[in-house]
């Protein structure tokens, strides 16, 4: 989940680039006809769940409510209606962040 802090390093070291460059008409003067960064980001060892730093989370919290009904009679059991309520915080896509949320309800 530190995939958003990885796309800001990456992000910063970027601008930092262009700026050194000259800006976008200093990149193009110079001829150089791309640049390019990486970045990579871990929590940091102290930052474990289990004690120490609480400056980074890569937790997502979530609580589900499910409406359960059951047939006696022919034992079944169904669920009729489930929400899920999660604290993700900044989600950088949302489509893979919905289907990993969904998929934890299924």
């Amino acid at each position: 989940m530190g995939i958003g802090s990885a796309v800001h390093l990456a992000a910063a070291e970027l601008i930092a680039k262009l700026e050194a460059a000259g800006g976008v008409d200093g990149l193009r003067a110079s001829g150089i006809p791309w640049i390019e960064a990486a970045g990579a980001w871990a929590p940091e060892a102290s930052a474990s769940p289990t004690g120490g730093s609480r400056d980074y989370s890569i937790q997502v919290y979530g609580a589900f409510f499910c409406e359960v009904r059951v047939d006696a009679d022919l034992g079944l059991v169904r669920m009729s209606r489930c929400v899920g309520v999660y604290g993700a915080g900044r989600i950088i896509n949302p489509l893979a962040a919905h289907s990993q949320l969904t998929g934890g309800i299924i």
